[in-house]
């Protein structure tokens, strides 16, 4: 009779009971690691009636493997232009795909042989920003997109400013 009764006991208390457990407390989740690099290369031809000049410049990867100084420039009088960069003066100069903003110091000599154009060509692999070409003399600039040209002045000497900016 007793194992009976042990079991009829046994049977009236049922199983164990699941323990009182509040669920877990959702986590806050991480915002989004966003990528906010740039990798394009901007191709800028300067030209005249007798010479043309190609210069690149852009945002890199490997920025310093893109570089390249040039020799000293040429006598008053002849077209030549250049980055400048650290007192040091460059055909082409690349910049960090990390960073968020940049400017670019580009100095330009024109020569005494007709119309002089600055064209450029931009190439993206890359582009989560605007670039723009700003007139350091009166503050003008122009958006560069695709491709385009300017003419500048005759028997000047001057610079410009190019702009990168990561768009918010």
């Amino acid at each position: 009779m007793i194992p009976f009764l042990f079991l009829f006991i046994f049977s009236a208390c049922g199983t164990e009971a699941e323990p009182d457990i509040d669920p877990p407390t959702p986590q806050p989740q991480p915002d989004p690691v966003v990528d906010t690099s740039a990798e394009y290369s901007v191709t800028l031809t300067l030209s005249d009636d007798n010479k043309q000049i190609e210069l690149r410049f852009g945002q890199h990867a490997n920025p310093t493997s893109q570089d390249e100084q040039m020799p000293p420039p040429p006598p008053e009088g002849n077209l030549h232009a250049h980055f400048t960069k650290n007192s040091k003066n460059y055909w082409k100069d690349f910049r960090s795909k990390d960073s968020e903003a940049e400017v670019w110091d580009f100095n330009f000599q024109t020569g005494d042989n007709g119309t002089v154009m600055l064209e450029w060509n931009l190439q993206t692999t890359k582009f989560p920003g605007t670039l723009t070409l700003v007139n350091s003399e009166d503050d003008s600039s122009i958006e560069i997109d695709g491709t385009g040209e300017i003419e500048l002045p005759i028997s000047a000497n001057g610079s410009f400013l190019f702009e990168y900016q990561l768009d918010e």
